[in-house]
């Protein structure tokens, strides 16, 4: 469906998204998507006036305007909207302009010819439940309802005892889903737990589950989670500076390479003058390319921090890490990876002592490749190339072992191929 900036649907391919012949969810997310964009654009258009009617009547409104950027700016941060397929939620300060924000939705639904939820399914107030958490303006707070809490454990209880069908998992795992926020929207409490249905055959719903030992350890995690904290801060979501002031940054690099045609790939690390080279042969030469340059990276990180003096608990070095593939940054600062071959790296990662000790410390970019000739050529063995480059910087390269973790992530990808 296209509709146009008044709201009016001009174009319809359907009028019915048979789940299983469309990909329903995903076109109704874009649909709610376009809606909540033309609400957001007539709550800036109806609200400017209001803004600015204030700004004469109240001089300390007037500065914070001003201090936000202008009026249009400071009016777009008195509101937010946010919506999962067909469940939005406003956040809006002030009763009148949650009262003027409401009416415009209600009229952008009258035009589109949507029908609203029954009374009961609304909710008004400094707090409401949404997508099955409990939200709190005023504490800046969400968690998780009693109720919700008992079914997770219970359900969870169930599936350890190898007692749940194949239908009451999938139940448990919709409602973890939902629940990820616990964790700053890290997903990696949920890897390994779809397992039983990344089959190629139909799943049986009435089957029972089979654990295997990595999801009894994440549904163990699941359980500590729920008990302890079934909560969130939204502090957590603002930002803080990276490099606290009176910090030492270095900066460490990693590459990694592939040539299918000789059946060769490498991977090296560069760090102040100090750098590493391994180069690699068949098997490991089927290793894809970005899983290599996560094992490099990986392998840099506890390579150069065992360097370095152990952190405290008010970190005074930070660790920036800079890389050229983007998935490794990705899967790092996210705290979560997609496919089985990265999930199994960062699994074990997450568990290593060295790593552990030092993300407080590490900070993870992308850099692009040009900026990271070092480690390429110290990944391709090209030696004098990086004697060359380095003496343009006064620098004496050292050469020094990899941290036998480097075995262990190999191993762990030819594994996973």
């Amino acid at each position: 469906m296209i509709l146009s900036e008044l709201g009016d649907p001009r174009y319809a391919a359907e009028y019915i998204m048979t789940f299983g012949l469309r990909p329903a969810s995903n076109i109704a997310q874009r649909f709610a998507d376009a809606i909540v964009s033309i609400w957001r654009r007539r709550m800036l258009a109806a609200e400017i006036t209001h803004t600015e009617a204030l700004m004469e009547t109240d001089p300390d409104f007037a500065a914070w305007v001003q201090s936000r950027g202008g009026p249009s700016a400071a009016t777009a941060a008195l509101f937010a909207v946010f919506i999962y397929t067909d469940d939005p939620i406003f956040i809006i300060v002030g009763a009148l302009r949650m009262a003027r924000g409401l009416h415009i939705w209600t009229t952008l639904c009258k035009q589109v010819g949507l029908l609203m939820a029954i009374e009961t399914k609304r909710q008004c107030g400094t707090h409401v439940e949404w997508l099955g958490a409990g939200i709190s303006s005023l504490l800046a707070m969400a968690w998780v309802p009693k109720h919700k809490i008992a079914a997770a454990l219970a359900k969870i209880e169930v599936t350890l005892a190898g007692n749940s069908t194949m239908q009451m998992y999938h139940s448990l795992l919709g409602l973890l889903e939902h629940l990820v926020y616990l964790n700053g929207m890290k997903r990696r409490y949920m890897y390994y737990l779809w397992l039983p249905f990344q089959t190629k055959t139909a799943v049986e719903p009435n089957r029972i589950v089979q654990l295997t030992a990595k999801m009894r350890v994440q549904l163990h995690k699941w359980k500590t989670l729920l008990l302890t904290r079934p909560g969130i801060s939204a502090l957590r979501t603002v930002h803080q500076a990276t490099t606290q002031p009176g910090c030492t940054t270095l900066t460490a690099y990693s590459d990694a390479f592939r040539d299918r045609d000789d059946d060769r790939s490498g991977m090296g690390g560069w760090f102040h003058g100090s750098y590493w080279s391994v180069q690699l042969t068949s098997p490991h030469t089927r290793i894809p390319i970005a899983a290599l340059e996560f094992i490099a990276a990986l392998t840099s990180i506890v390579s150069f921090a065992a360097l370095l003096p152990t952190p405290s608990s008010q970190p005074t070095l930070i660790l920036h890490f800079r890389v050229d593939a983007l998935s490794t940054p990705f899967i790092l600062t996210d705290d979560c990876a997609s496919s089985p071959m990265m999930v199994a790296l960062h699994s074990f990662i997450l568990t290593h002592d060295v790593f552990t000790m030092w993300s407080p410390s590490l900070v993870v970019s992308h850099v692009p490749g040009v900026g990271n000739e070092f480690s390429d050529a110290a990944s391709r063995d090209e030696i004098p190339r990086l004697y060359s480059m380095a003496a343009h910087l006064r620098v004496s390269p050292t050469l020094m072992e990899p941290h036998p973790v480097y075995h262990e992530l190999l191993a762990i990808a030819l594994d996973a191929l």
